[in-house]
């Protein structure tokens, strides 16, 4: 590398007239030169590693084609508003700089590049993100979108790789994200079973997997667009559908059946019967019947849903929907019980028999 100011102005002017893509002036004393070479607005690549500087002018900003900029070594203490325009971007390093002004906008510029390194720098502590608690939205259906993205970031990892990029960082993140969705909403290791193993197993890491459809598959099993206007048009429709529990008796179980033109199909048992209060000796048992009340939804024409609620001993309440008219039905997991109850005043709530 050159580093005589002659050398290095020489090369400069080479560059500019052949219009490179790629410059390397690592180990160059640049503060007078700086301004120049950020006037390139053809450079994609572009390091400036140990090359003394204080200060990024705003004109670094003009290059709007850069892909990957190597900072590390310098004496910087900010990073202008500017630098922000760099959208391209794919790889940053700013090891051991002094950066301490950092603006927002600029750490969530940084936080946007698919790879960034930042090691001993404050920025490092300032991008540290807390562990993170992840709640279900108010749509549910949110969960999937955001796993969605999460996925093209392993793309992104892919493509830091093809330019020598620390694609592993890259992997790192999304691996977290993921991890911080199922950890916060456990039930969804069952219902994306397929999904979570695949994640577990890394095999997302290089290609797409089969299990990646599931996430178009309204897995939830919530109303789609065409339960949505089916309902709009027949909300009114009147239909011999209903449900019953059927009488409690000395057994202990009790039949949930929703009944379609005559026809019954079983919803789900409710348990109930003799419960001992205390396993001390002589303990006394007591006969305790669950007392429910059911609600039944439709939703589409096919979609039903049924609110069971339970008071007694205990106070519990599930939700089981059928997409198939009634004939099938399955447990909703808890994680969705908020939406449901919010959303069932939408539905036609049919009367029982």
């Amino acid at each position: 590398m050159p580093r005589k100011k002659k050398e290095i102005a020489t090369m400069i002017k080479q560059a500019k007239q052949e219009n490179w893509t790629s410059l390397d002036l690592k180990n160059c004393p640049l503060t007078d030169f700086i301004d120049e070479v950020c006037q390139m607005a053809q450079l994609e690549e572009l390091d400036l590693t140990h090359c003394h500087l204080t200060i990024l002018p705003d004109a670094i900003g003009n290059l709007s084609n850069l892909k990957k900029l190597t900072l590390a070594e310098n004496q910087l203490d900010t990073l202008p508003e500017t630098i922000c325009n760099l959208q391209k971007i794919e790889y940053l390093d700013l090891t051991l700089n002094n950066l301490r002004k950092t603006s927002q906008n600029v750490l969530q510029w940084i936080k946007s590049i698919p790879s960034y390194v930042v090691s001993n720098t404050e920025i490092e502590r300032l991008l540290k993100e807390p562990e993170v608690i992840v709640k279900c939205p108010k749509n549910p259906n949110a969960i999937l979108k955001w796993l969605e993205e999460v996925l093209t970031e392993y793309g992104s990892a892919l493509s830091a790789d093809d330019h020598n990029a620390d694609g592993d960082s890259v992997r790192e993140r999304a691996d977290k994200t993921i991890a911080d969705i199922f950890r916060g909403i456990p039930e969804l290791k069952e219902v994306l079973s397929d999904f979570y193993k695949d994640f577990q197993e890394k095999k997302f890491y290089y290609c797409g997997q089969e299990s990646e459809k599931t996430l178009k598959q309204n897995p939830f099993k919530l109303p789609i667009n065409k339960d949505i206007k089916w309902l709009a048009e027949n909300k009114n429709q009147k239909d011999k559908i209903s449900y019953c529990l059927s009488l409690k008796t000395t057994e202990t179980k009790q039949r949930v059946r929703f009944i379609r033109n005559g026809e019954e199909f079983l919803i789900t048992y409710v348990a109930y019967g003799s419960w001992t209060l205390s396993n001390q000796p002589y303990a006394e048992d007591i006969d305790y019947f669950a007392n429910y009340t059911a609600n039944l939804y439709r939703v589409g024409q096919e979609r039903f849903y049924v609110k069971l609620i339970e008071t007694g001993l205990s106070d519990a309440t599930s939700w089981y929907v059928s997409e198939d008219g009634g004939k099938s039905w399955s447990k909703q997991p808890y994680f969705l019980h908020e939406f449901l109850d919010v959303e069932k005043e939408k539905w036609v709530l049919l009367s029982s028999v």
